[in-house]
């Protein structure tokens, strides 16, 4: 449509039913003011018609020629830069049943340039940008016209919109901050006692005191193994005895009145359940302490927890920007990747503790090919992913 505005202008006859009439104008500019440019015409009971008088439409770029709406693409060569970036854009070398080795793409890139190459029928040449460009480099290399237009895990900023445009955004992405697993190297001797609390303990060891001496004063006349025995060897044995009923194992006596039996029965029930919690904390305390991170999020990089020195940034990205944003005590100081795939052995090899990137790219990497690095729980930003297309 024009860019200027549509205006209705009714007018009544003197049949005030066979008379009305309406006519849409297109409202222009003029060296007068505005000019109101009929064109469209409605007489009751007709329906809308181009008026018969020719008139001229100014459509936006000073032309005469209506628009179409849109580019169209059918049957275009479309030159289409790819960027490697699993799980964006996977490469892998195929061997031919004749040994000769192929370059296969696939990916949630290589589905996108499929579907909407069925939809508007350009013709794709899609060619794959050298490794060792960057993401800054790779958006300048389709504003120089190398390529028509840009897919892959690229996210806008301000510095690049100033030479290129970008679609709708095709993926929903946010920055995290990656790290290697690290296990707690800290040797507690009292770990043990750490899936209860202080006071659930002191609870338990006075529950086996108590009931040892209901059991004393039950047995002590029937019993034949309390028999004989001092007071003190009588007490001690039967607390003993209810320790070992409540953990499973094994003591020197039987139980032998049905009050007794009744109590050891209940004994063993709570038992059963302390011990089930007991486990089960002690697995879970176990797990974090295995996979302890030593930050927690951004605010942890700024207080300096650990070196900027030993922050991983890949130059020209996204992510570059944002910790010069956010972290711009770091600048010039953060250890300097060239590239993605710099990332991930710098974090194996301990050159650097912890890096930047997009979770869509760091989620399928930590859960599919890295696992022995790790994600922060805290999202950083939304870093929504978009279609690089040249301003020409």
């Amino acid at each position: 449509a024009a860019s200027n505005n549509v205006v209705l202008i009714g007018a009544l006859t003197t049949d005030p039913i066979a008379g009305l009439y309406y006519s849409a104008k297109n409202v222009q500019p003029s060296l007068n003011g505005l000019s109101f440019v009929p064109v469209l015409e409605y007489f009751h009971p007709t329906k809308w018609e181009i008026p018969k008088k020719e008139n001229i439409i100014v459509w936006p770029g000073k032309t005469l020629t209506p628009p179409s709406g849109r580019a169209i693409l059918e049957g275009v060569n479309l030159r289409i830069g790819i960027l490697e970036s699993v799980p964006f854009t996977i490469v892998e070398k195929v061997i031919d049943p004749s040994g000769q080795t192929t370059i296969k793409y696939s990916g949630y890139v290589l589905d996108l340039i499929e579907l909407l190459q069925q939809k508007m029928k350009f013709i794709p040449i899609i060619e794959l940008a050298p490794s060792n460009l960057t993401y800054t480099e790779f958006v300048q290399s389709v504003s120089a016209g190398t390529y028509d237009i840009g897919v892959g895990d690229v996210t806008v900023t301000s510095a690049r919109r100033e030479y290129v445009d970008f679609s709708n955004a095709i993926f929903d992405n946010s920055l995290r901050i990656i790290m290697r697993k690290t296990s707690d190297a800290n040797i507690d001797l009292f770990s043990f006692l750490k899936p209860f609390s202080r006071d659930l303990w002191l609870l338990f060891f006075g529950t086996m005191i108590f009931v040892g001496m209901l059991i004393y004063i039950i047995e002590r006349k029937d019993n034949e193994a309390l028999q004989n025995q001092p007071i003190l060897t009588q007490i001690v044995m039967s607390i003993w005895y209810s320790i070992g009923d409540a953990v499973g194992y094994s003591v020197e006596f039987q139980i032998t009145t049905a009050a007794g039996r009744l109590l050891s029965g209940c004994l063993y029930i709570l038992g059963l359940i302390l011990v089930a919690s007991y486990t089960a904390n002690l697995a879970s305390d176990l797990t974090i302490a295995k996979s302890k991170a030593i930050i927690s999020g951004i605010d942890d990089i700024k207080d300096e927890k650990i070196p900027f020195s030993r922050i991983g940034v890949v130059v020209g990205s996204a992510s570059e920007e944002f910790c010069l944003r956010e972290i711009p005590k770091s600048a010039g100081i953060y250890y300097k990747l060239q590239s993605l795939n710099d990332l991930y052995p710098s974090l194996l090899a301990g050159t650097i503790v912890a890096g930047f990137w997009d979770s869509g790219v760091l989620e399928y990497v930590t859960n599919n090919i890295y696992c022995n690095l790790t994600l922060i729980v805290e999202y950083s930003h939304l870093n929504l992913v978009h279609i690089t297309i040249s301003e020409e």
